[in-house]
Order: structure tokens, then C-alpha cells, then sequence
């Protein structure tokens, strides 16, 4: 199997390249990454720290808290392949006009575990190709920014055996390596879309520090487009 050339030192912020790319008002930050390698964690220290500075923010989940969102979460080993990825993205279209829309209009930070590069993932474990699983999501708004995070295989499959009888059922037909390749698969896809995206190394740090790498950079983008 191929590794996914993920690299650099512990913390470090690698960044797609951009072009031309116009100043945006768009404070919504995605926060994306393999099962088990720390997203709600990272998250919630996010939110924590934005509400500590006095900074009007909101934060949502995928799927969403919403009676369709619980479904797909207490369905998710009934609904399979295409019908999934089709209510996954009705659910996050939804979510955005009804949550993460008013957010935005008013000026808050948003902070999204999981976005549009979940369902590139996880919906090619489910059987269906990365360009049909576009076709459900090409008009969901890119965010400022996609974080990924990203730790040893072995690191995050050891932290996933540790509460196996909680995994849902695509956790469990996949594997830290195959979602790693397929992160990086969609990462590949949407910087050729234009979509801003930067990784962060999570080997060997505290969710503190991570949650400073990423703070740094949700910061200086807060400031550049002011």
C-alpha cells in the first residue's frame, strides 16, 4: 500500500499553494482528519479559547445536531453508499443555510468538525468514486480554511482499538492508512479546486499544543482580512 506523503516536523503548518487568491470574510475554519486523531478534542479547545478572547464564534458538527443529523448517526448501518452520501450532503447543505449562514452574516467565527473533504473520504469507503461525491457537494461554499490533522498510523489505529465497541460501521471497514491516502486524495482535489488548506503534524503533541498551531493561524487570517 502507499504511504500518504504527509510530512514535516511535529506542529508544523504546511499550506497548499495559492494563487491570486482574494481576501475573504468567510470565518468559517474546518477542522478535518482520520477517525481518531483528535478533531472533537481540537474543536472544543478551539472554542474554549475563542470564547476566552471575547471573540463572537459558533461551532457545528457533521452530521449536524438536527433530528436529520441523529438519524444518519443512528442509521448510519442501515443507510449505505449512494443513499447515504446523498442524505450526508442534504444534511450539510441544510446546516449551512440554517446555521453556519447566519454565523457568518453576523461575524462569528464558525469552527466545523468535519466538512465537505469527510464525505470525499469516507463516501469512497462506502464504495462510491471521490467525482460522484463531488457532484452531492460542488456548491457547498469553501471555508477560509481546512485544517487537517495527521499522526502515525499506527498512533491513531492504537488510539481506535481502544474503543472498538463505539466505532460505526464505516470506522470499522476502514483503517488509520487507507483514510490517511484518502485524505490525501481530497486534499490533492480541492487545492486543485481552489480551496485553502493547510496540515498540521500532530506526532508527539499535547492537544494544547496543536490547538496553538492552529489558533496562530485562525488569528493571522482573522487579522489579514480585517
Amino acid at each position: 500500500k502507499r504511504r500518504p506523503h504527509w510530512s514535516g516536523c511535529p506542529g508544523a503548518v504546511r499550506k497548499a499553494a495559492t494563487t491570486n487568491r482574494k481576501a475573504s470574510v468567510v470565518k468559517m475554519y474546518v477542522i478535518e482528519g482520520p477517525n481518531g486523531v483528535g478533531k472533537t478534542t481540537l474543536c472544543q479547545l478551539i472554542v474554549q479559547r475563542l470564547a476566552e478572547m471575547d471573540i463572537a464564534h459558533g461551532s457545528v458538527t457533521e452530521p449536524s445536531a438536527t433530528d436529520l443529523g441523529r438519524l444518519i448517526r443512528s442509521k448510519e448501518a442501515q443507510i449505505t453508499g449512494r443513499a447515504l452520501a446523498l442524505v450526508v450532503a442534504a444534511d450539510r447543505h441544510q446546516q449551512y443555510d440554517v446555521t453556519i449562514a447566519p454565523l457568518l452574516a453576523s461575524e462569528s467565527v464558525v469552527i466545523s468538525d468535519r466538512y465537505v473533504p469527510s464525505s470525499l473520504v469516507l463516501q469512497q469507503i462506502d464504495g462510491l468514486t471521490m467525482e460522484e461525491v463531488w457532484l452531492y457537494n460542488q456548491y457547498m461554499p469553501a471555508p477560509e480554511c481546512v485544517f487537517y490533522l495527521y499522526d502515525e498510523p499506527e498512533v491513531i489505529q492504537a488510539r481506535l482499538s481502544t474503543r472498538m465497541s463505539r466505532l460505526s460501521r464505516l470506522e470499522k471497514k476502514g483503517s488509520a492508512m487507507l483514510e490517511l491516502e484518502l485524505y490525501q486524495d481530497a486534499y490533492d482535489f480541492l487545492d486543485a479546486r481552489g480551496w485553502r488548506q493547510e496540515r498540521v503534524n500532530c506526532h508527539g503533541l499535547t492537544p494544547d499544543e496543536i490547538c496553538d498551531q492552529v489558533m496562530n493561524e485562525v488569528l493571522q487570517s482573522c487579522t489579514m482580512d480585517r
